[in-house]
């Protein structure tokens, strides 16, 4: 039988919001930007084009302002998150052990509108190993979601298809765990599974809810 395939989220789901707010990761960006050598006029513009364009998400602002070439893109990325501090994000292994336990069950896949080195950062300070490419989970970062000369984060249908196809499935065989009330919206529109995540429900919460329908199921 075709295993169903959870789209996890990164910031606000495997961690807290708190321990690493965007703003800060805004922020980051904007100062590798301007380390570099552009302006801050350029970045005003290159917000305004994205924005413009519908282009969602802050990613493809940074694309916008390296003239959509992914040298001087990964540049700026690489710089921003040399920067940053990622020392509030608690490790987890208690979290690392039940995403363990889903893989029996579901592809593991971690979704994100951030950036493969922040995820990589991510998962060194919460699970207290470096991500490798064997892993049991596999990150989506919002490179892969490269389209039509933009990104398409989760916000939008055709993001949740990309990510869907990326991790080589349907939308209808995902369970997207995300802590955005839109993205869950969006998902329901393409008969893509959700949970919401929250201060109550959260990722640990979710997890053990579907390894307990596993179970029963099993027992059936």
């Amino acid at each position: 039988m075709e295993k169903e395939t959870l789209l996890i989220d990164c910031d606000g789901v495997l961690f807290p919001e708190s321990a690493l707010p965007i703003a800060k990761i805004t922020q980051s960006l904007k100062n590798a930007a301007l380390k570099i050598g552009y302006s801050a006029a350029d970045i005003k513009e290159a917000r305004k084009k994205a924005e413009k364009n519908q282009e969602l998400g802050l990613f493809n602002s940074i694309w916008e302002l390296s003239g959509k070439d992914i040298e001087r893109f990964e540049s700026i990325c690489s710089e921003a998150f040399k920067t940053i501090d990622y020392s509030k994000i608690i490790s987890n292994r208690k979290l690392y052990d039940l995403l363990k336990n889903a893989s029996e069950y579901y592809n593991i896949f971690i979704a994100t509108n951030n950036h493969l080195l922040h995820f990589r950062k991510v998962f060194e300070r919460l699970f207290e190993m470096e991500f490798s490419d064997d892993c049991f989970i596999t990150c989506i970062d919002i490179t892969q979601t490269l389209d039509n000369g933009c990104f398409h984060p989760k916000q939008s249908i055709d993001g949740l298809k990309i990510f869907a196809r990326v991790a080589k499935t349907r939308p209808e065989m995902c369970i997207l765990l995300d802590d955005s009330s839109i993205n869950i919206q969006r998902a329901k529109k393409i008969n893509m599974k959700s949970m919401e995540i929250g201060l109550v429900q959260n990722l640990e919460f979710c997890l053990k809810e579907l390894l307990s329908s596993q179970m029963s199921r099993i027992k059936v």
